[in-house]
């Protein structure tokens, strides 16, 4: 934490509640379900119902976010001599926990395409908070971006070829490099090639590719963290 820049910490910390308010509202299959979730950790002389109101509101699927909180921090008054650090913060919060989701995740697209360097920080998130957002994600359906599937072109096998995939880029491969792992011996057959090239100016890209550059090579290990700056990727 002390190697990260301030301005590339973005906190998060949320809030969770249980799907229902009572044990005895959840139907026959999702008791049966609870019940097979905690039966290993259910302590001795506890009943699953009597643990329901201990443990439910923190298992992502019997529970529910209510509220996100975001912050970072950012200099006023420019970076003259009187520049002070000052921390911003937005919180999300609804009964309805789609509309909680899906405000996170526009405001976090906003912030990534003025920022990419950003580092999650917050306590414990990723054991819990980033995970169970995640999860509960799914459950809602949020929308995530996918790359079309679109063939670029072919060649043989055993000849080799070069096919270009977008914006200029394109693959080679020489002849006979492609194996078949079952046999263990070079592919001798067609090959497609599917490629899309991902463009780092597009706004969705941390959709596409979710996630940031930062890593913190051998080189680097007394200087902090390390960002790469991305020009473009290729998926093939």
């Amino acid at each position: 934490m002390q190697n990260i820049p301030l301005e590339n910490l973005f906190l998060i910390d949320i809030e969770t509640v249980s799907g229902v308010q009572h044990f005895n509202l959840l139907d026959d299959e999702w008791k049966a379900l609870w019940t097979e979730k905690i039966i290993k950790n259910l302590p001795p002389d506890t009943t699953s119902e009597q643990y329901y109101p201990m443990r439910a509101a923190i298992l992502a699927e019997f529970a529910r976010v209510v509220c996100i909180s975001i912050g970072y921090f950012k200099k006023e008054n420019n970076d003259g001599p009187d520049a002070e650090w000052q921390l911003r913060i937005k919180s999300f919060y609804s009964e309805n926990e789609k509309e909680v989701l899906q405000g996170f995740i526009k405001t976090l697209h906003q912030c990534y395409s003025k920022n990419s360097k950003w580092i999650y920080a917050g306590h414990n998130i990723k054991e819990f908070d980033i995970p169970f957002l995640c999860r509960r994600m799914i459950i809602n359906n949020i929308e995530i971006q996918l790359i079309p599937k679109t063939i670029r072109g072919n060649f043989s096998a055993s000849a080799g070829g070069n096919v270009v995939i977008q914006n200029g880029s394109s693959v080679s491969l020489p002849a006979g490099g492609i194996i078949n792992v079952a046999t263990n011996s070079a592919y001798t057959g067609i090959v497609n090639v599917i490629g899309a090239y991902l463009d780092p100016t597009d706004p969705k890209l941390s959709l596409i590719m979710p996630g940031n550059l930062c890593s913190q090579p051998n080189w680097s290990k007394d200087r902090g963290m390390a960002w790469c700056h991305l020009f473009g990727i290729r998926s093939i």
